[in-house]
């Protein structure tokens, strides 16, 4: 990703799609929902055949939440309630209008808690993001390109490309 140059502009963010209602009290989504029939396969291969492709190549996970076909948890407990939205999407300022960046917090937050990140790969605020760290396994290379979309589909984030 491109040097933060700036305070990313926050932008209004649509509710997150998908997952499932909101719990009653004293019950986590999990005990109020059976889980998706997907949890029951066990090779990765039939998993995949279950899941939606994206247009670039690979799984469309934020497709598979809006169908409904998988329901994300804070942790590994089956128990776990769905994961929250937290939809404060923003521009990463770069050094040219093609090279700004796209960041959904919306989308990475349906599947992981802040602190899957935050602390370990980011700080809260103002870090500078470089491509490089991204290509080396660091920073959003340390989730794309690995178990999220691969690195090399550039207009993703850099949607003004």
């Amino acid at each position: 990703m491109a040097s933060q140059a700036s305070n990313p502009a926050p932008v209004a963010a649509e509710p997150s799609a998908g997952g499932a209602p909101p719990a009653e009290v004293g019950q986590s989504q999990a005990e109020q929902l059976p889980p998706p029939p997907i949890e029951a396969i066990l090779s990765w291969e039939q998993a995949q055949a279950e899941l939606p492709g994206h247009a670039m190549g690979g799984v469309d996970w934020n497709e598979a939440l809006e169908q409904d076909i998988i329901r994300p948890r804070h942790g590994t407990d089956s128990n776990a309630a769905q994961a929250p939205s937290f939809d404060l999407d923003f521009y990463i300022k770069g050094p040219s209008k093609a090279m700004d960046a796209w960041f959904p917090h919306s989308a990475h937050t349906q599947w992981l808690s802040c602190e899957n990140c935050h602390g370990s790969i980011y700080r809260y605020r103002q870090q500078e993001l470089k491509m490089a760290d991204l290509y080396a396994g660091k920073s959003c290379g340390a989730c794309h390109g690995k178990v999220a979309f691969p690195v090399t589909q550039c207009k993703r984030c850099h949607i003004d490309m």
